[in-house]
């Protein structure tokens, strides 16, 4: 079965944005791409709007094209995703989709090969399996999303994710929309004192529990590349979250000032007693250029913990009430011995709800 091709091109600065941000996501992160009825292959529109491309494999690819067709088209892939769903409304097609790995061209495999003339090839061949692409001579086959098979020989394999990325990095630099941009990706989001990174779930959001401390890894590397100046001034990047449900721990604030680094971010959820949905906000500073990120989190007690707790309140409340229903002839010891229990459980719930910091 083909892939479903989803573009984004040079056209506009919104949609060069798009590229670097589905870029620096993370692996299950869920993305929504917009595109007019009429950008949209024939043959994959009916399933389209009937959501039957939901679980197809999906490509993102960057199309560096001129508007008047100066020149030809040049596609750069850019990530792997899954369709999540797919609808219709009006002349507007909506699709989401969960981010896989990143899909890079290799690298040239001597002096005599340039990257241009790899990504001239590629293009070429996937360009030969697709019904239209944005860059088609023919107003009606510019296709932004359509559906192709991905030409094998060029989409690296065995690498890691970091290694993809600077490979990535490299091909997207190359380009006159990104020549100035700094790069970053979201590496990880694990608890802190944790190696192995949280998963998302299938609506691409992150679950952190209460009263624990996260970090999120932003990993930036800027390739030597075509000449590349690396005097440019520093880049800076904005956090923001909804501080009562996720704080951030430290500066509001990172910088990108060298040519590679891993940042970590903290971040610490209080004690919350329902759960909550939030986001983590990052967006640059000023003049700077560089990605921009969304990051959906689901923060508050686990479901287990909240019935623990439940269960504690209401065994005190019914302990406490005991001594006012004992007849006369009952004890001094056994009408203390109840309101002490409903003290300890009372205790204990309030010491359990403590925040404990790690790290």
């Amino acid at each position: 079965m083909s892939s479903v091709c989803l573009f984004s091109s040079n056209i506009r600065p919104q949609y060069e944005q798009d590229i670097i941000d589905v870029a620096a996501a993370p692996a299950g992160h869920v993305v929504r791409f917009r595109y007019e009825t009429r950008y949209v292959d024939d043959q994959i529109r009916e399933a389209w709007s009937g959501n039957r491309l939901t679980g197809r494999d999906a490509l993102v690819l960057y199309s560096i094209q001129q508007p008047q067709n100066y020149h030809p088209p040049a596609f750069i892939p850019v990530r792997h995703a899954i369709v999540a769903s797919s609808t219709t409304e009006g002349s507007v097609c909506v699709i989401d989709f969960r981010l896989g790995g990143y899909a890079v061209l290799r690298d040239p495999a001597g002096a005599d090969e340039t990257r241009g003339a790899i990504v001239s090839d590629f293009t070429a061949r996937l360009s030969s399996t697709l019904l239209g692409h944005p860059g088609h001579g023919r107003r009606d086959r510019r296709f932004s999303a359509t559906g192709g098979s991905v030409p094998s020989g060029f989409i690296a394999e065995g690498l890691s994710e970091a290694e993809d990325f600077e490979r990535l990095s490299s091909y997207l630099v190359g380009t006159v929309s990104f020549a100035s941009h700094s790069l970053w990706r979201i590496s990880a989001i694990r608890e802190v004192g944790d190696r192995e990174s949280i998963e998302p779930n299938r609506e691409g959001r992150w679950r952190l529990q209460s009263n624990a401390t996260y970090e999120i890894v932003i990993t930036h590397y800027q390739p030597d590349v075509g000449g590349r100046s690396f005097g440019f001034a520093t880049a800076r990047f904005d956090l923001a979250t909804d501080a009562s449900l996720v704080e951030i721990i430290g500066d509001k604030q990172f910088e990108v000032a060298s040519r590679y680094d891993a940042i970590p971010i903290r971040l610490r959820v209080p004690s919350l007693t329902e759960v909550k949905e939030t986001v983590l906000t990052i967006r640059p500073h000023g003049e700077t250029k560089g990605p921009r990120a969304d990051v959906r989190l689901i923060v508050g007690p686990t479901k287990g913990k909240r019935a623990a707790g439940g269960a504690m309140a209401g065994a005190a409340v019914v302990l406490a009430t005991i001594p006012g229903m004992m007849d006369k002839t009952a004890g001094v010891w056994d009408k203390i011995w109840f309101p002490v229990l409903a003290a300890i459980l009372t205790f204990a719930l309030g010491w359990w709800a403590l925040p404990v910091r790690r790290g």
